[in-house]
Formats: structure tokens, C-alpha cells, sequence
């Protein structure tokens, strides 16, 4: 669905696309941050459920993935 969307986006763009994904119920993103971050990311988006979003959150916060971050309203 979304990712469909935001990949053509990129593609129809010229914007480089880094994607990384998770299972339902993860508790630990550190490793997808770190390669955010590490790649020098200009924007995140985070789209997964509300239980993931609150720990992608506090995790982009304490890692200092300072960009901005495009996601639901729960973030």
C-alpha cells in the first residue's frame, strides 16, 4: 500500500529511497535508526501501528536522528 506509493513517489522524483522494515510487535529499531541515520538521511517516514510508533519515537529521540519525521498522527 503506502510503500508502493512512496517508492513511485521517489522514483517519479529523483529521491533516493533507503527502506527498512519490521514485524508487528518489535521492540528494539535501533538497528533501522542507526542506518538512517548513518546514511545521512534528510527525512524519515514511519508508518507501521501505534504500539511500534511510540517506541520508533522515543528510540529516534535518544539516538539523535534529528530530521524530520513524516508518519501518522500518533508519532
Amino acid at each position: 500500500g503506502a510503500l508502493g506509493i512512496v517508492e513511485q513517489y521517489c522514483k517519479d522524483n529523483g529521491v533516493e529511497l533507503i527502506a527498512e522494515g519490521h514485524s508487528t510487535n518489535d521492540k528494539d529499531f535501533t538497528a533501522q535508526i542507526m542506518k538512517a541515520k548513518n546514511a545521512g538521511v534528510e527525512a524519515a517516514i514511519v508508518w507501521t501501528h501505534d504500539p511500534e510508533v511510540a517506541i520508533h519515537a522515543r528510540q529516534i529521540s535518544q539516538l539523535g536522528l534529528d530530521v524530520p519525521i513524516l508518519c501518522s498522527p500518533s508519532i
